[in-house]
């Protein structure tokens, strides 16, 4: 099996300017699922063609990390909820709960257990627009790293564009995920601590990492 097409961005610029472009044409739904949502222009437009997608009666979701995203949640996360975009935040950091959006849920304990998973992050960065068309890649949603270096040269994403039938498999990963996260309008959620995975016909496009069991096969 082969992708229907494939596109790849090392422009960061170029690869947030198309993902913005097709959210805004998207017209049945977007899952978007990413571990670093910054509140900065980039982020800005994103939630506003998020809203504005919301607004046109598109089913549009966004997945962020409780750690990679701290600063997101605390001061967008739940503005954005209001706008009829569905919020959810995978193992929200306890203090959110005392300080913070999630504080409405301080008398229910829901952050204890969150305590015991306070290093299981979610690292994923994806995008599944209209069920046909996935953006994936190392890019997270934040300002392009002009011109910082690393130790063996300059910073640079990789992002790609594809479609085809193995973006099924990255639905159900997306949806599994979706459904161990916190939401704002489930307020008595509690994080499970065992999750059983159902086995899927796998393509040979797509490798999805998230049991342990999976992560050792792979290396």
């Amino acid at each position: 099996m082969r992708w229907k097409s494939e596109r790849v961005f090392v422009d960061t610029a170029e690869y947030m300017e198309s993902l913005i472009a097709e959210c805004d044409a998207a017209v049945e739904s977007i899952c978007m699922e990413f571990y670093i949502f910054e509140p900065d222009a980039v982020g800005q437009r994103v939630v506003d063609s998020l809203a504005r997608a919301a607004q046109r009666g598109v089913c549009a979701r966004l997945l962020v990390d409780g750690f990679g995203s701290a600063e997101w949640v605390y001061s967008q996360a739940k503005e954005l909820s209001g706008k009829g975009v569905e919020v959810k935040i995978f193992h929200p950091l306890p203090l959110l709960f005392f300080f913070g959006p999630l504080a409405n849920s301080f008398f229910s304990l829901l952050w204890l257990p969150y305590i015991l998973k306070i290093n299981s992050r979610n690292h994923r960065k994806l995008c599944i627009i209209d069920k046909r068309i996935v953006y994936s890649g190392s890019q997270n949603i934040v300002l392009p790293h002009k011109n910082r270096t690393s130790g063996n040269g300059f910073w640079r994403e990789t992002g790609v564009r594809v479609e085809g039938m193995a973006i099924a498999e990255l639905e159900i990963a997306h949806e599994r995920t979706w459904a161990r996260s916190w939401g704002f309008t489930q307020k008595i959620q509690l994080p499970r601590l065992i999750h059983r995975n159902p086995n899927t016909v796998s393509s040979g496009l797509v490798r999805i990492n998230d049991p342990k069991k999976k992560r050792k096969a792979l290396w």
